[in-house]
């Protein structure tokens, strides 16, 4: 974001006379692409000491910090918090759509959740979601969102269990049909969906037992999925 990277950086106050109550200290920092130094002093996250893992979300002159039971906006050199807000239960990574941070939440019906913000205060706001994934496909183990040239697209993960088989499947938010976008994904992998321009992709990470990392980046086209795989030398990009 603003050609800087951005991240959450935890601190532990080691307590010598009792480690077990020893404090991790969450801030946002923010370094230079060029050579990862220092671009600003880090802002303290207190109010997100009790979340796992806040996600990062860039949109346009704010940087959203979304954890579990806080919301809160970098902008203009300033960090506001938010109260009201927790998340939506069992919901994916942040993502942007219709300019606002919305999660998908795998409950029972899934739900789409947008982020609704005034004054001090916010709130999600959600609306049923029917996924119908194909069952053929086996048993959903996650599900990522990426808007891109207006239109939301939908990841799945969808895996087998004898054999262990994965697969990745999109499917833009006003369609029905899934279409296959990976058709033999390791059950290792990662990925995240992400913007290439004005096409959907993800990024695939694999690394089998005994082999060397694998990444590569598949792209939604208009003649079906495009991969590209990335070389890597010694581990690293």
């Amino acid at each position: 974001w603003r050609d800087e990277l951005w991240l959450i950086e935890r601190t532990t106050k080691l307590n010598l006379r009792d480690p077990e109550s020893s404090v991790t200290v969450p801030a946002l920092r923010h370094v230079r692409l060029a050579d990862l130094s220092d671009a600003g002093p880090a802002l303290p996250l207190d109010a997100a000491a009790t979340d796992s893992s806040p996600a990062l979300l860039p949109m346009g002159d704010r940087l959203w910090v979304i954890g579990a039971d806080t919301v809160g906006y970098y902008e203009n050199g300033s960090l506001t918090r938010l109260s009201g807000a927790s998340r939506p239960a069992r919901a994916s990574r942040p993502f942007a759509y219709g300019g606002r941070p919305a999660v998908i939440s795998l409950g029972t019906p899934p739900r789409l959740a947008t982020l609704h913000a005034e004054g001090a205060r916010a709130e999600w706001t959600a609306r049923e979601l029917p996924l119908g994934l194909p069952a053929e496909g086996g048993s959903l183990r996650a599900l990522q969102a990426v808007e891109a040239s207006g239109r939301l697209y939908l990841f799945a993960e969808l895996c087998t269990e004898e054999p262990e088989q994965c697969s990745l499947r999109y499917r833009e938010l006003e369609q029905e049909k899934w279409l296959p976008l990976v058709e033999d994904a390791c059950s290792c992998a990662s990925w995240a969906p992400v913007a290439l321009g004005s096409r959907p992709a993800v990024v695939l990470s694999e690394q089998e037992e005994g082999r060397a990392k694998r990444l590569a980046v598949v792209t939604v086209t208009a003649n079906g999925p495009r991969r590209e795989d990335i070389e890597l030398e010694g581990g690293r990009l």
